[in-house]
């Protein structure tokens, strides 16, 4: 008996399986905005599985990583609470992964490197999260954390925080911590965005996950951020921050997703102002 049904068992309960999915994303326990690209993403892997034409985009397999994910936990929980009975069980997994474990064959529809598949509802087939992948998908969260945090800065004098959604807990104290840097540099009237050469940049040099429970993780990272701010006003660097140091983070999961609280780091040993020779 087959755990998870073949390509052409997919295509002849098509019908069944669209209705379930739109019944599953209606249900806010699973899917609080169904649009969200999460959910846009699994809907995706479905549509390819069905034989449909998918565009990618701009989608990278390292969102995907990340959706693969949200999706995996708010799918979890919601099979494995109480409630009234589905027909199907939806899983993604890494296409190779799946090829290793013989789940599929070489001709099962893939996109970005993952596979969607179904069976029919029983509770041993719910998927489970193995440590090894927790621990890559904590390292990729912190990773683009620390990017975002940068590209936000990169935006000042404009006081944009949308790169930090969907990694960050909004108003936690990491947050809350780069939106007040972010405001400082702008009353400042400080930027890294100019001049046009301004080479400031960051790199996350290492990442080690120290902790992992159900719903909290403590990672720690070795960066190193060299920050060149600039005055438009004097037409100069004012200021510079260069540090190569080890960041501690805190992670949550909220609503299915891992998102950073906390980051702490030292005090800066060489942020000063650009002197300029008398």
């Amino acid at each position: 008996m087959a755990e998870y049904f073949t390509i052409d068992e997919v295509r002849q309960h098509a019908r069944e399986l669209g209705t379930a999915f739109i019944d599953l994303l209606s249900r806010p326990r699973v899917a609080a905005r169904p649009k969200s690209r999460q959910w846009q993403f699994l809907r995706q892997c479905l549509d390819q599985l069905l034989g449909g034409k998918v565009v990618t985009g701009d989608l990278s397999r390292r969102q995907a990583t990340q959706y693969k994910f949200e999706v995996e936990e708010r799918l979890r929980q919601f099979y494995l609470s109480p409630g009234k009975p589905v027909p199907f069980v939806f899983r993604l997994m890494d296409q190779q992964e799946a090829l290793r474990l013989m789940l599929v064959d070489e001709v099962y529809p893939s996109f970005l490197g993952y596979v969607l598949l179904i069976s029919a509802a029983r509770p041993e087939l719910v998927p489970t999260t193995q440590p090894h992948e927790l621990r890559e998908h904590l390292a990729s969260v912190v990773d683009r954390a620390a990017h975002a945090e940068f590209e936000v800065y990169k935006r000042i004098p404009q006081i944009d925080l949308s790169p930090l959604e969907g990694l960050y807990v909004i108003n936690g104290p990491a947050y809350r911590r780069i939106e007040n840097l972010a405001r400082q540099h702008a009353d400042k009237n400080r930027v890294i965005s100019k001049p046009e050469y301004n080479p400031s940049t960051m790199r996350v040099i290492k990442v080690r996950v120290l902790e992992m429970s159900r719903t909290r993780a403590t990672v720690r990272t070795q960066e190193y951020w060299y920050l060149r701010w600039w005055s438009p006003k004097d037409k100069d660097y004012v200021r510079v921050y260069q540090e190569t140091n080890y960041q501690r983070y805190g992670l949550v999961l909220t609503d299915g997703r891992w998102l950073v609280e906390t980051n702490e780091y030292p005090q800066p040993r060489s942020a000063s102002p650009v002197r300029k020779p008398h």
